[in-house]
């Protein structure tokens, strides 16, 4: 899958005529199997950008591409059928760990064990004699944010997602854990991944394909964690005020 945004402004308007540009003139091109990070401050547009991707709203002008089909034209339930999103909070219900992963949905125990071992859960399930059995609890309470990611991820490989995005998942992580995360979706084959994200952690970055620094809703740098440090700009401020 390719997705591609061309010519892309998007504007919050509120009831009190109050209008927020949000997205300016956005160009990107996403190609078939690429690990992309999106930085920056914010307000600067991460979010909106992908919330468009995912059909969150359609009244923007430009244009947005699902290989090369007009996103617009492509039902939500088909669209959603081929991306997942994780957001910072994962949805849990009150059931066992199994029934969290596979949402209901019968699935073949191999399938299973290997969507668990790529999701990085084994221990989660070998620690726990129940097994996948195990209670996650009201809101997964039995389980830690890292944990509850992981189960997210899960679901979306058991779906065959082709695109992986996390928007800002791993905020409320230490960086220990959202490391581990962001390692567990780089080591994924066949799958693009955008990742909004606020760890900058450079052994991380340096996997990425290209890191996009958004900034007051526009593109203001693209590149490779190398080419951006030599730019000495925006990702170079933003990388070592966090390190």
């Amino acid at each position: 899958m390719s997705i591609i945004l061309d010519k892309v402004n998007f504007v919050y308007s509120e009831e009190t005529a109050y209008q927020i540009q949000a997205l300016k003139d956005v160009n990107l091109e996403i190609k078939d199997g690429q690990f992309i990070g999106i930085i920056g401050h914010t307000g600067s547009g991460k979010s909106t950008l992908i919330k468009l991707i995912m059909q969150y709203y359609n009244d923007y002008t430009g244009s947005i591409y699902c290989d090369a089909v007009d996103i617009r034209a492509i039902p939500k339930k088909a669209l959603y059928g081929r991306l997942a999103m994780i957001h910072q909070k994962v949805f849990m219900f009150d059931d066992s760990l199994k029934n969290n992963i596979t949402m209901y949905q019968d699935y073949g125990d191999d399938e299973l064990s290997e969507v668990i071992k790529k999701a990085g859960l084994e221990e989660v399930v070998k620690n726990n004699p129940l097994g996948l059995e195990q209670r996650v609890g009201e809101n997964g309470k039995n389980l830690s944010g890292g944990e509850q990611q992981r189960i997210a991820i899960a679901r979306a490989l058991l779906k065959k997602s082709e695109v992986l995005i996390l928007d800002e998942a791993t905020s409320s992580l230490d960086n220990a854990v959202a490391a581990r995360i962001e390692n567990t979706v780089l080591a994924q084959n066949n799958m693009m991944a955008i990742v909004i994200t606020h760890k900058l952690v450079e052994n991380i970055l340096r996997q990425y394909d290209g890191i996009i620094v958004m900034h007051k809703g526009q593109i203001a740098e693209y590149g490779t964690f190398d080419e951006l440090m030599e730019m000495k700009a925006k990702f170079y401020s933003l990388f070592m005020l966090n390190n």
